[in-house]
Formats: C-alpha cells, structure tokens, sequence
C-alpha cells in the first residue's frame, strides 16, 4: 500500500517549490509592468493628440474672433 502511495506521488506533476512559484510571480509582475508601460505610452499619445486638436481649435476660434471684429468695426 505504502509503495503504490510513493508510486502515485513519483507520478504526479513535479513538485512546485518555493523557487517556482517566485519565478512565476517575477514573470506575472514584469508582464503587469510591460502591460502598464504601454497603457502609459497610448495615453501619453492620447494626450498629445488631444492638446494638437485644441490647439488648432483655440487657433481656428482665434481666427473666427478676430474676423467678426474685423467685420463688425467696418
């Protein structure tokens, strides 16, 4: 009986040791590190994005502005 035990056991998936499991939670962290550094560089981009469209909309109602005076002291 004792021996069909340790035979079932030899078997089995290799034993998840310490080392292991620190390297699989080392692997898990630098995955979430690179999944942030790139969530970061897409809204990096997103905000630039942003502040050219209102920058050219500021420069578009800039113009807008200063036509209507133009037209309005004539």
């Amino acid at each position: 009986m004792l021996a069909l035990a340790i035979d079932s056991l030899a078997s089995s998936e290799p034993e998840t040791t310490t080392e292991n499991r620190l390297d699989q939670l080392e692997k898990r962290f630098e995955e979430q590190a690179a999944a942030s550094r790139e969530l970061r560089d897409r809204l990096e981009n997103h905000e630039k994005v942003m502040q050219e469209r209102m920058d050219e909309m500021f420069r578009l109602l800039h113009q807008v502005l200063a036509h209507k005076v133009q037209s309005s002291s004539d």
